[in-house]
């Protein structure tokens, strides 16, 4: 697992970015206690039900709260914005190994797994929502809009907003985030060079149009970790930029297991950018590697 916060470059504040959490999938993020309704005869009063984790949610929990710790080590006292960058839930297209068959548990699932980071970092000042999948958010953005007025409810002085794409601007850097972008690579050894075409193209595209590219491209989707920097020149001029491809919270079903060629590897974590007013950006991954094969040893 990595975590090495590296050299320390004056930052003034933290942004983080967690995404394809999967709330409702059972092998998605599931966090201990969530309290679901449950309709009962009268005379039992008011109940809920509390969905047990398996292993696997509970390996991704402790994952996820290991990761909420280390970024509030890294932020110290400085203040840390953050954005879950898509997929809050898992959906129905795709209706199996789900948590429960009610829709509406989903969303409360995604709501107490994005309230925890609120809950547990001091120094958090405002959480942004990015929509992600279609079909894992019930149609047009759905899923988000629903957890962001729940979060509202919940955690009415947190500011919390939404977008499908972000252009943002925090401490003078400049994100371009949204969920879908670049594949890392069917490949391994095509992995960077996969990121670095897009964000070349990207880049292109923002100076074309008479705009100063973003110091930094956040995609997700792909549920592994991938980083690439271009350069990219224009007449005496150099722009750079940053591209990362954010690990998940989740594990793989089978549905992606076939779509992915028999993937067996997973990446599990997020990602924080330590921002200087000066201009400096520095990357800081903490996530680990989730192996899905079976050993096994004959003598």
């Amino acid at each position: 697992m990595t975590g090495d916060p590296g050299p320390q470059i004056g930052a003034d504040r933290v942004h983080a970015v967690i995404s394809d959490t999967h709330g409702g999938h059972t092998v998605g993020l599931l966090r201990p206690g969530v309290s679901l309704p449950v309709d009962v005869p009268i005379e039992l009063g008011p109940k809920s039900w509390q969905p047990a984790l398996n292993p696997l949610q509970e390996l991704l929990w402790k994952s996820y709260t290991e990761d909420i710790a280390w970024l509030r080590d890294l932020a110290g006292d400085r203040p840390i914005t953050m954005h879950h960058n898509g997929d809050p839930t898992q959906g129905t297209r795709f209706a199996r190994e789900l948590v429960s068959t009610r829709e509406a548990d989903q969303f409360l699932i995604a709501a107490a797994n994005l309230g925890y980071p609120i809950e547990e970092l001091p120094t958090l000042k405002a959480f942004y929502l990015t929509m992600g999948t279609g079909v894992h958010e019930f149609g047009e953005g759905t899923s988000t809009i629903v957890v962001r007025e729940l979060l509202k409810a919940k955690y009415p002085e947190m500011p919390i907003e939404l977008a499908n794409h972000w252009l943002a601007e925090i401490s003078g850097i400049k994100f371009d985030l949204a969920h879908h972008g670049p594949k890392p690579g069917k490949r391994k050894w095509l992995e960077s060079n996969n990121l670095r075409w897009y964000l070349q193209d990207t880049m292109e595209r923002d100076l074309d149009n008479g705009n100063i590219p973003a110091d930094v491209y956040v995609r997700s989707h792909y549920h592994t970790m991938a980083k690439a920097t271009h350069y990219e020149r224009r007449g005496t001029r150099y722009y750079t930029s940053h591209i990362v491809v954010t690990p998940g919270y989740t594990g793989i079903d089978m549905y992606a297991k076939q779509g992915e060629q028999s993937k067996w590897e997973v990446t599990v974590g997020l990602v924080a950018f330590e921002i200087s007013r000066t201009g400096a950006v520095a990357i800081r991954e903490h996530f680990r590697i989730l192996d899905f094969r079976k050993r096994e040893i004959v003598q």
